[in-house]
């Protein structure tokens, strides 16, 4: 079964944990769109996180453009986007470890509500789903792990090749450093990959976890003539 159709039929599964446990001071479906939500944020987190990474690679080639003429302006920009790429990149971090405290505890309250559950068959059914659940939420782990085994070596990279620069600015310093510069860009390209992916997991993963909900229609009045 592909992940579409893995989605389709998983995305009832936090109302219906919703109805099981309708005793419970806090209803399945709404802890899963509380989940559902920072997966949402987690996901704009991954989003603005790309940009940074995407606007450093851009202000190093612009080090590297500039070598003949002015590169001073380059490098300044360079330097600051450095700086924002690293809160980024540890805003997602962070992020993504509260996510997944947040899903351990969201199973496992989902386990002890599904084992109140008096009808063999329905706790069942409860429990199938719960691990389809599961495991789908689980797919982020790697990936996250993928992505920071290659972010982490080449944001050391381009801290180092800022220290290069901010002691040799020159023509032939930078021209000394055009093939680093050129591999790093490489690198960076296979990064803003895997950022992507998680960025497209985590949103599926959102819509899987979340209830439907019946979009509001426009106001007639408010309408264009």
């Amino acid at each position: 079964m592909n992940l579409a159709k893995s989605l389709v039929r998983t995305a009832a599964l936090a109302l219906a944990v919703g109805l099981f446990t309708a005793g419970c001071a806090t209803q399945g479906y709404k802890k899963a769109d509380r989940t559902g939500i920072n997966l949402q944020n987690f996901r704009k987190d991954v989003v603005e996180f790309k940009q940074a990474l995407d606007a450093s690679l851009a202000r190093l080639n612009e080090v590297s453009q500039a070598a003949a003429t002015n590169p001073r302006p380059a490098f300044e920009a360079y330097t600051k986007s450095l700086t924002r790429l690293g809160a980024a990149s540890r805003r997602t971090d962070k992020q993504a470890q509260t996510l997944q405290k947040q899903g351990e505890a969201y199973f496992q309250q989902w386990q002890r509500d599904l084992e109140t559950i008096n009808n063999p068959e329905i706790r069942q059914v409860a429990q199938e789903r719960k691990e389809q659940q599961k495991q789908l939420f689980e797919r982020l782990d790697p990936l996250m792990k993928q992505l920071w085994s290659h972010y982490d070596p080449l944001f050391s990279d381009l801290q180092d090749l800022r220290k290069l620069l901010s002691q040799d600015l020159t023509e032939s310093g930078i021209r000394a450093a055009a093939g680093l510069i050129r591999r790093n860009t490489d690198l960076g390209a296979s990064v803003q990959s895997h950022l992507d992916e998680v960025a497209r997991e985590a949103g599926m993963i959102s819509d899987g976890l979340m209830a439907a909900r019946t979009p509001i229609a426009p106001d007639a009045k408010a309408a264009p003539k």
